[in-house]
Formats: C-alpha cells, sequence, structure tokens
C-alpha cells in the first residue's frame, strides 16, 4: 500500500493490525490512514495462505481519480497511480 507523503507501508495480515475501534472486530486490519486526510495511491495485493491444493489466483483492479477502471491486476503485483498523485477510489476483487 503506497499512501500519500509517507510511502510504502507493510502488508497487513489478518490479525496483524490493530482494531480499527470502530465497532468491528478485534484485530481487523487497516489499510491505509484515519483522520490525516491522505491519499492511497497504489496498492499490491496477495493470499497468503490457500487450501491445500488451491491453484486459483486473486486478481483486482482500481478505480483511479480522474481516470476510472485499470486493467485486472494478478496477484503479486502494483496497481494505482505511479507519481501521479492521484487517489484509488474503488477496489474490486476476483479470485479465478
Amino acid at each position: 500500500l503506497h499512501i500519500q507523503n509517507v510511502g510504502w507501508q507493510r502488508y497487513e495480515v489478518d490479525g496483524d493490525a490493530p482494531s480499527s475501534g470502530e465497532g468491528t472486530s478485534d484485530g481487523d486490519p487497516i489499510m491505509g490512514t484515519t483522520g490525516q486526510a491522505l491519499r492511497i495511491e497504489m496498492i499490491i495485493m496477495r493470499v497468503l495462505k490457500r487450501p491445500e491444493g488451491d491453484k486459483r489466483k486473486l486478481y483486482f483492479r482500481v478505480h483511479k481519480q480522474n481516470y476510472g477502471w485499470l486493467g485486472w491486476t494478478p496477484e503479486g503485483f502494483a496497481s494505482g497511480s505511479d507519481g501521479e498523485s492521484l487517489r484509488l477510489e474503488a477496489i474490486q476483487l476476483k479470485i479465478q
């Protein structure tokens, strides 16, 4: 995850991040910042744990400010606004 004025942040793994404190379950990971008005500019996603024998892959696409939907990106690769100072406005996931 690349955040405006902060840079790349480490991967958040289920149960590895502090709770949001906003009525959700304990240990739910937070990606980004809260209360700082900083945009998420790029993201890399990957599945860390799969059932044995599951060969499916995660694909995701992002909706970039002033541009729209970018193409589907396979897990492990980055998608977003590299050096353009544009925010990601939505993320869509699929497994196939």
